[in-house]
């Protein structure tokens, strides 16, 4: 299957060289908040640009299964899925458009602390899982944000509307939101640094009937502006990742 045949969606070509690792991501739920940016401006480092939407900031939580994960060259997976909870927000640099994780939680120890080390993300342990009961589908979570917090509780219940999928168009909030192929992170010593991915215009759905439990938000501070989330869902796609490269903060 060629990957890179697919690229009139995205904002920016994809990298010319070639990419390190591929990834089957499945089952995804997005949840969407405008937020102040205020309230945002202290968990992202001031080097990046707040992106915005209509005058609003937005973070964003998103729960997936990471079903596969193969190194380029390699034909079999070398992690058994995994589930991961993610809250991000978006941003700019140099105005080229990216996401910027604030935390991070995956059920495979290995998996995130290789991120942690090579992406520079901050990841946590979790237990996460996951379950259908006839339409409708269920993520439920324990997250640890650190040894000295406790296990915070996360859960979401939600339909989604089968067989009405539809792709994000450019200028609307649902492109905004989703259709990001850059993410940005920083060191302990302040570098920053960005990873580059590639897959398909994001499959969304409409869901209906979602309950979600959480305190992500309140926890990092985050000031909501409307407390009706915006959710989309996708069954998900293959994903191109390529290695991360160090940004020349010189011109800052």
């Amino acid at each position: 299957m060629n990957y890179l045949s697919e690229t009139q969606h995205r904002p920016y070509a994809p990298p010319s060289h070639p990419w390190i690792m591929r990834q089957t991501w499945r089952n995804f739920i997005f949840a969407h908040w405008p937020v102040s940016p205020a309230s945002l401006r202290p968990l992202v480092p001031s080097c990046l640009d707040i992106d915005m939407f209509n005058g609003h900031a937005w973070v964003g939580i998103y729960t997936f299964c990471t079903k596969a994960l193969y190194l380029r060259g390699i034909p079999f997976s070398i992690f058994s899925p995994f589930y991961g909870i993610n809250l991000r927000t978006y941003v700019r640099y140099q105005n080229k458009p990216g996401v910027y994780f604030i935390q991070l939680y995956s059920t495979h120890r290995t998996a995130l602390r290789i991120a942690r080390a090579w992406y520079h993300l901050n990841y946590h342990p979790a237990h996460i899982s996951y379950n259908e009961k006839g339409g409708t589908r269920i993520y439920q979570g324990a997250l640890q944000p650190s040894e000295r917090k406790k296990k915070t509780v996360y859960s979401i219940q939600f339909n989604a509307n089968q067989g009405n999928i539809y792709y994000p168009q450019r200028g609307t909030l649902d492109y905004f939101l989703t259709e990001r192929y850059r993410l940005y992170s920083k060191d302990s010593k302040g570098q920053l640094y960005c990873g580059e991915i590639h897959h398909p215009a994001w499959p969304l759905q409409k869901v209906n009937d979602v309950i979600i439990n959480h305190s992500l938000l309140t926890s990092s501070n985050l000031k909501v502006m409307n407390d009706n989330p915006v959710f989309h869902y996708s069954r998900g796609f293959d994903v191109l990742i390529w290695n991360i490269k160090k940004l020349d903060m010189t011109s800052i």
